[in-house]
């Protein structure tokens, strides 16, 4: 699954990957992307015919939910069967996004322990989205899929929320031993297509994990587990803490 992610580039730093039509806008760096927050993401404008950058909403509701509350368990999409899931299969078919981020967070289960070893992942140096030139520019292009809902509560004419969802895979063998799923990566001629093609059934062969070597990991520490924290803290390299022995010689 995905459950937190960051988002460290610039409307410039996407719009060289993606050529967006949208105005630039300023973006705020988030270290500590969590659920229900709204955050970036590039969808196609068909009005325009270009990819344009949009603020939506973390937990996809479908256009038919009577409550918003059903976004908080529709994070991510599992892509087998995706097609044909009641919650996805309409937003599959004629409403697919990407989702920039710099890189997520996983926990590993430790043995012997109650607590989780949170890692940071993000692209490595051969990702096709790291550019040479600029080390901090390097993100992911995460497919997705993306709602547009009213409140039934609220005047017909108020304004719709679009929010959306992350679509995740089977880990690769890089990402497996820390856990068995995983975002779906796309090199940018592939999320212009994901999101530009008629019909899903065309880009469903995307839906696969992406090749080993395009992650890289560090071991962070738990400043990561709550959303209130949200600094450059969040992805340092954790510092290894050695409680000593018993048997250590004493002062």
């Amino acid at each position: 699954m995905c459950g937190r992610y960051t988002h460290l580039f610039t409307w410039k730093q996407l719009h060289r990957l993606l050529s967006l039509i949208s105005p630039e806008m300023a973006l705020a760096n988030a270290f500590n992307v969590a659920p229900t927050q709204h955050q970036p993401v590039v969808m196609h404008d068909e009005t325009q015919d270009g990819l344009a950058l949009r603020s939506m909403r973390w937990g996809l509701v479908p256009s038919w939910a009577k409550d918003i509350a059903i976004g908080n368990s529709l994070l991510n999409a599992r892509s087998e069967g995706i097609e044909s899931k009641p919650s996805f299969r309409a937003a599959f078919k004629r409403r697919r996004c990407i989702v920039p981020m710099s890189g997520f967070y996983e926990w590993q289960k430790v043995e012997g322990s109650r607590t989780k070893q949170p890692y940071y992942i993000f692209p490595a140096p051969n990702s096709p989205t790291a550019p040479s030139d600029d080390v901090t520019g390097a993100m992911w292009l995460a497919a997705g899929l993306w709602e547009s809902w009213h409140d039934p509560a609220l005047p017909k004419d108020a304004p719709a929320l679009e929010s959306f969802s992350v679509i995740t895979t089977s880990a690769n063998t890089a990402m497996a031993p820390i856990h068995d799923r995983m975002p779906i990566f796309l090199n940018p001629a592939q999320a212009r297509a994901w999101v530009t093609a008629r019909e899903g059934a065309e880009v469903a062969p995307l839906l696969t994990p992406c090749p080993p070597a395009w992650l890289a990991f560090r071991k962070v520490s738990t400043l990561v587990n709550s959303p209130r924290n949200d600094s450059p803290q969040c992805i340092q390299e954790a510092v290894p803490q050695d409680f000593g022995s018993i048997f250590d010689p004493q002062d």
